[in-house]
């Protein structure tokens, strides 16, 4: 995942990304509040912090019983 603007913020998609979540997944994280919203784009949508993505994902790895597996050397 690499961050796309200037400003160093991520888009919903990119914070699903970065924490190998789906998009429904970091919204349920903004209404449960384990993950603040930084701002919103030119188009209204929710950026958000990469710092307070890695955070919030790693905060909620072990309730979700999520492991994180390396990736797969091709």
């Amino acid at each position: 995942m690499q961050v796309t603007r200037a400003d160093g913020y991520i888009t919903t998609d990119q914070a699903a990304a970065m924490a190998r979540v789906q998009v429904g997944t970091i919204r349920a994280w903004v209404a449960r509040g384990h993950l603040a919203k930084a701002g919103l784009d030119e188009r209204g949508h929710n950026l958000y912090r990469p710092l307070d993505v890695a955070r919030a994902e790693a905060k909620l790895r072990k309730a979700a019983r999520r492991i994180i597996l390396p990736p797969v050397a091709a």
